[in-house]
């Protein structure tokens, strides 16, 4: 929320918009990293057992 806050006087935005542009951006990356990692995990159960 203190990031939005600043970008908001920085960039001279609403406040409210920018602290949700920041938070859906926050979660946006964490979800594309989670399945990133899911889908290692999994690529590397398949890898071994086909050795």
């Amino acid at each position: 929320m203190l990031s939005g806050l600043v970008a908001s006087y920085e960039l001279g935005t609403p406040p409210g918009a920018s602290i949700t542009l920041i938070l859906m951006l926050i979660f946006s990356v964490i979800t594309l990293a989670k399945y990133m990692l899911d889908y290692l995990k999994l690529d590397r159960l398949f890898n071994k057992s086909q050795v």
